[in-house]
């Protein structure tokens, strides 16, 4: 059984039989993987750490996914991602330098003050090498909301978003009205805002 298409990756990884979970659990991970290993990389982390910090981030992503909302506290689910990203950075670099021999001159120790300070974290969309890495998961995430539209739609949002052109010239080519092209890239943005944990859809959203 397919998952419906109001769901986001959050939902489908929460909903559904076995099967399901786990497609939906291939999909957050193929789509989230790379963000995370940026996040971590930006947390102060060591380029050898990173794949050991991942697996924590995904396991707590794992055991904790029932518990995320998305609401004025919480935000989107990148921005809770984020929150365990920073909390698995410090609770792996306090176990290192618990650990008998743990290199003291690493810099371990200022990873660890940076994760902790949350003032020395730049904001999100403040920062261009976050945009670049915001705009790749986008591109990700695509890839599956595209599968859920007609071609036709597909097609007018890579013209309207990807090539640029105009609205009007668009509209000329499909035999369509502005507002149909207009509303096809608005179709398409909302529903990959939904998939991503980004916004919230009612349950009779149409695609």
């Amino acid at each position: 059984m397919s998952t419906p298409t109001r769901h986001s990756l959050i939902d489908a990884v929460r909903s559904g039989n076995d099967q399901d979970k786990l497609l939906a659990w291939n999909r957050l991970w193929s789509v989230y993987r790379d963000y995370v290993h940026y996040r971590i990389y930006r947390g102060g982390a060591e380029h050898n750490d990173i794949d050991d910090i991942s697996q924590d981030v995904f396991a707590t992503v794992a055991q904790r996914i029932d518990e995320f909302k998305i609401n004025s506290r919480t935000g989107s689910f990148r921005a809770w991602l984020g929150l365990i990203v920073r909390h698995r950075i410090a609770d792996y670099y306090r176990g290192r330098e618990r650990s008998p021999g743990a290199d003291r001159g690493s810099g371990r120790t200022d990873a660890l003050r940076f994760v902790e300070d949350a003032s020395s974290l730049p904001d999100e969309g403040q920062d261009a090498s976050e945009d670049a890495q915001v705009r790749l998961l986008y591109e990700r995430a695509l890839t599956l909301a595209f599968a859920e539209f007609e071609e036709a739609t597909v097609t007018m949002f890579r013209q309207a978003v990807a090539d640029e052109r105009s609205t009007a010239d668009i509209a000329a080519e499909h035999g369509v009205s502005p507002a149909a092209v207009r509303m096809a890239k608005s179709r398409v943005l909302r529903r990959l805002r939904v998939l991503l944990g980004e916004s919230a859809a009612p349950d009779d959203e149409p695609v």
